[in-house]
């Protein structure tokens, strides 16, 4: 099973956005405050959900940390905005039939009950390794999505994302997904690549 993709409105800095993902690699690319961290802690939330006894509103609440613990406070701050969606689909890989995990929100939260799988994402790993290790994680990460693994690669160094490029087979499959703040109201941007 995979994370097909994913719709995020009116959630922390993403108003109406929808992300396909790769079935294989999947690298986020952008500064501080495009919505990385946070893409990968409502994926993380999601696939917690596979076990019935965490719900998705806690898991969010718990990894996000929203002032006084009020998932309303994960609304986008924009005037009029006074609700949230978010919806994860996920299924087999050649299947059209997905399961989705949706969650929306307002003034106060309830319960969400849904089944969902997926990998858990690696974030920023370039703080965390020594850098002459990073061409032999690559390689690893490559190796993982050629055996059908998913995998999900968060971070702002462009560098990281180059060694995928470069080190990438004819049949690997690999997508760049880029986001950006643009203008004086800092609007996300968002772009999915194939290619660097």
């Amino acid at each position: 099973m995979i994370i097909k993709r994913i719709k995020l409105e009116n959630y922390t800095v993403f108003d109406d956005h929808q992300i396909e993902f790769d079935p294989g690699i999947n690298i986020f690319i952008g500064e501080n405050g495009t919505g990385k961290t946070h893409l990968f802690k409502v994926l993380y939330s999601a696939c917690q959900c596979v076990d019935q006894r965490v719900s998705f509103s806690h898991k969010l609440v718990s990894t996000m940390l929203p002032d006084d613990y009020k998932i309303s406070r994960l609304i986008t701050r924009k005037q009029g905005n006074r609700s949230a969606l978010i919806r994860i689909f996920a299924g087999e890989r050649d299947v059209t039939q997905e399961r989705v995990l949706s969650a929306s929100f307002h003034g106060k939260t309830k319960k969400w009950d849904a089944e969902v799988t997926g990998e858990k994402g690696w974030d920023e790993p370039e703080s965390n390794i020594n850098p002459s290790y990073i061409s032999i994680i690559v390689e690893l990460l490559l190796e993982l999505q050629r055996k059908g693994v998913q995998v999900f690669v968060s971070t702002h160094d462009y560098m990281i994302a180059s060694y995928f490029e470069v080190r990438k087979a004819k049949n690997d499959s690999i997508a760049f997904h880029s986001l950006s703040h643009v203008g004086k109201t800092c609007d996300l941007i968002y772009e999915k690549r194939k290619n660097l």
